[in-house]
């Protein structure tokens, strides 16, 4: 027993905390933080110990209890649901007091008794045990990109660390891209022969996005510049990192990477860096005649300027999407039936093949008489059927190809790469 004697002093609140980790391991039990109360909080109460003090202590008063103590709260719900707790009216105590000339914390109370068993095996599997450290975690990641199955990084972990883990251990630990991560890839794209990285920062001169195309992706567009794919951003599944995909496509319609960025948020101001850093490394942008993206990409109105004499195009693969989305029973003030009726109206005008055909249906879609989807559609579709009908598209294929077909075929390419390897030097190694 780490000496539980009232009287106990400790300089320092490192010293404190080692001696908690002392008796916890000790006895067997988790201990948190019961009640507390900071010098900063006690100068108006006792200014003459609290001015005086230590500050590095922080702490006027501080009572650790076991995990299956401290206090009961009562629910304000109806008892329906059934909830679990650890706790369980445990009445041990470990009461910490700033000493009189506040240099100190002094153990002054102790109630050293518990109402339940103490086990070492129940120890070693509360989730303070089997928490997981930074290397610990790196290691569990390096294995998941090796595509272990997570009951081998299970049992290589619990080896080589003692800790009880379990699956959800393992399925918790995730890839966290940072701003550090950021300036480690921005080191990792620099490394690469003949490329061209561009970092963007904030205000702070804070690192906010990267902007990267090696020679291929170069020549590919100089080679190839009609058309102009900017993906819809991927959101990296882990990492929490925007990803914008420049497309173009070959002779046989085969879709090639022209450039990528990445940023740390959707900030308009980096897209717009970002696009003009992409046009003053590419020269052939004049000579793009399409640029599509899909309806939700907001910097069309930045495309449209920075590609005068291109025409912009929707994705009708995320156009019908959206209009699923946003054409809903609730929104829209519609019944089921209605809503499975206004959908196939406008699956009909976007595969319409001639201005009858589309007339016939937008006027079928005017006579449901449902002013919420009548006005949804003016105001975002029927203004723009250039960018999205079928056949005002005729014409507009390239290569005999398409245009939307590119951008199937990459994205089936590229999701697998970013979903499996959320690490951004990994994706654009692979990649």
């Amino acid at each position: 027993m780490p000496g539980l004697k009232k009287g106990k002093a400790f300089k320092s609140l490192q010293d404190l905390e080692e001696f908690i980790k002392d008796v916890e391991n000790e006895q067997y039990i988790q201990l948190y933080k019961r009640d507390s109360k900071k010098i900063s909080t006690m100068l108006k109460s006792c200014p003459k110990k609290c001015n005086n003090a230590n500050r590095e202590l922080i702490y006027y008063l501080l009572t650790y209890a076991c995990y299956k103590g401290g206090q009961n709260f009562k629910s304000r719900g109806e008892g329906k649901r059934k909830c679990s707790t650890f706790r369980d009216d445990c009445p041990m105590r470990l009461t910490f007091r700033l000493s009189p000339d506040g240099q100190k914390l002094i153990l002054t109370k102790v109630e050293n008794t518990h109402n339940h068993d103490l086990d070492k095996t129940m120890f070693s599997l509360l989730p303070k045990q089997r928490r997981l450290n930074t290397d610990e975690k790196k290691e569990i990641l390096r294995l998941k990109t090796l595509k272990c199955s997570k009951a081998l990084v299970k049992d290589y972990m619990q080896n080589k660390t003692g800790k009880k883990l379990s699956l959800s251990d393992i399925s918790n630990v995730k890839s966290t891209s940072t701003k550090s991560d950021l300036s480690e890839v921005v080191d990792f794209l620099e490394s690469q022969a003949e490329s061209h990285v561009h970092a963007f920062t904030d205000a702070n001169n804070v690192l906010q996005g990267i902007f990267f195309q090696n020679q291929q992706m170069r020549n590919y567009f100089s080679t190839y510049p009609e058309l102009l794919v900017m993906d819809s951003t991927f959101k990296m599944t882990q990492s929490h990192i925007h990803l914008y995909v420049l497309l173009t496509a070959d002779g046989n319609g085969e879709g090639l990477v022209v450039g990528s960025f990445i940023m740390q948020n959707e900030n308009p101001d980096f897209v717009a860096c970002m696009v003009r850093v992409f046009k003053s490394q590419n020269p052939s942008w004049a000579r793009t005649k399409i640029v599509l993206t899909d309806k939700v990409f907001t910097e069309r109105k930045l495309l449209a300027q920075e590609f005068p004499d291109a025409k912009l195009r929707y994705c009708p693969y995320n156009i019908l999407k959206i209009f699923e989305s946003n054409v809903t029973t609730g929104e829209m003030g519609i019944t089921y039936s209605d809503r499975d009726t206004i959908l196939s109206i406008f699956k009909k005008l976007a595969s319409s093949k001639n201005p009858e055909q589309y007339k016939e249906c937008y006027d079928s879609l005017i006579d449901l008489n449902h002013p919420a989807v009548t006005k949804y559609f003016n105001d975002n579709w029927h203004n723009c059927q250039e960018e999205w009908v079928q056949y005002l598209e005729q014409g507009r294929c390239l290569h005999g190809i398409p245009t939307t077909h590119q951008l199937h075929l990459f994205t089936q390419k590229i999701r697998p790469l970013y979903s499996l390897h959320n690490n951004l030097q990994d994706f654009y190694r692979i990649s």
